[in-house]
């Protein structure tokens, strides 16, 4: 299953993504304003994908676990904020940024299992290449 939020998706609460090939994408400008009580599982591909400057300033209880690419990536300018993240068994990271975009963890970060993919992997499976930033607190 894929979600593209094209311009503003005021919230998203209470959803399981099980199988199929993305979580939750946003792409394009767009804005994911909040996320709340969200659940990723056996997925092919990302979990939580915040691309081309888009943002998810307000997430929290977010439970990633067992897909097939990093739990949380935001890229190419885009932001994401979440609270409470659990982050477990997926098999590149379980948070990745890139091209100048932010990760900001707060509340409980609870990453365990996840691989290294091709890349070095600092603050237990958190991965920053190109001098972007990820924040725990």
């Amino acid at each position: 299953m894929c979600l593209l939020f094209i311009k503003v998706l005021l919230a998203l609460k209470g959803f399981k993504f099980s199988g199929g090939g993305h979580g939750i994408v946003a792409n394009y400008g767009s804005m994911l304003y909040e996320c709340s009580n969200i659940e990723m599982t056996g997925l092919l591909y990302n979990g939580f994908q915040i691309v081309n400057k888009s943002s998810a300033p307000y997430c929290y209880n977010i439970n990633i676990h067992n897909i097939s690419q990093t739990g949380v990536y935001s890229y190419l300018e885009s932001m994401i904020s979440i609270t409470d993240l659990t982050c477990q068994n997926n098999t590149q990271y379980g948070a990745a940024v890139s091209n100048g975009s932010r990760i900001a963890l707060y509340g409980t970060t609870s990453m365990s299992g996840n691989g290294s993919g091709n890349y070095s992997v600092t603050i237990n499976a958190v991965q920053a290449p190109y001098g972007d930033l990820i924040s725990v607190a």
